[in-house]
C-alpha cells in the first residue's frame, strides 16, 4: 500500500476543527518509514511557562504548557497561537536529537486564525549544534474531506506521536 501524506506540525490542524489548513505540510512517500526519520528534524516540540495558565489538574500562579511546531524557513518556526497563548510568556523548544532547550521568542500571530510564528533567540548556537535540521513545506493546496493522512505531533507531552486518520473537514467556520 502507499503511503500518501503525512500532516506536520500542530498535529490537530484541520483534523479536529481546532485548527486552520494554511498550516497543514505533506510529504508524499512511499515509505513511511523514511517519511518519519526525514520529517522528524523538522518537528519540534514547544514548552511554554506562563502565569495565564491555569488549570484544575495545577494549583499556583505558574504553569508549563506545550504543543508542536515546524520550521519553514530558516529560524521561522509555525505553531499555534493557542499553544504560546500568551506572547509575553517564556517558550523554550527542543528537537529529536537532543535534551538540550533553546530559547524562543514571539513574532507575530493571530489568536483568530489560530496561527504564531516564533524564532529561535540564539540562532546561530542552534544551528552550529542542529546542522540536520530540515525544514518542512507548506501544502500549496487543502486535503480533501476523507483523504487518509499520518499525524505527527507532541500532544499532551507525549514526544514525537504518529497516528493515521482522515481529514473530516479540511475547512474551518467561525461564527
Amino acid at each position: 500500500m502507499q503511503f500518501k501524506k503525512l500532516v506536520i506540525g500542530a498535529m490537530f490542524l484541520g483534523l479536529v476543527g481546532v485548527g486552520i489548513p494554511v498550516t497543514i505540510s505533506f510529504m508524499n512517500s512511499t515509505n513511511i518509514e523514511t517519511t518519519i526519520i526525514n520529517t522528524k528534524a523538522g518537528v519540534i516540540q514547544i514548552t511554554v511557562k506562563s502565569e495565564r495558565y491555569v488549570g484544575p489538574e495545577e494549583e499556583g500562579p505558574q504553569r508549563f504548557a506545550g504543543g508542536t511546531g515546524f520550521f519553514v524557513g530558516k529560524n521561522v518556526i509555525l505553531t499555534n497561537y493557542h499553544v504560546i497563548s500568551d506572547p509575553e510568556s517564556e517558550i523554550m523548544i527542543g528537537v529529536s536529537n537532543s535534551p538540550k532547550q533553546y530559547k524562543a521568542e514571539f513574532v507575530m500571530g493571530s489568536e483568530k486564525a489560530d496561527i504564531a510564528m516564533i524564532k529561535i533567540s540564539d540562532w546561530d548556537e542552534f544551528s552550529k549544534e542542529n546542522p540536520d535540521f530540515n525544514i518542512l513545506s507548506l501544502s500549496k493546496k487543502l486535503p480533501n474531506q476523507g483523504e487518509e493522512v499520518y499525524v505527527m505531533g507532541h500532544p499532551g507531552s507525549m514526544l514525537y506521536t504518529l497516528a493515521k486518520g482522515i481529514v473530516s473537514n479540511p475547512m474551518r467556520f467561525d461564527p
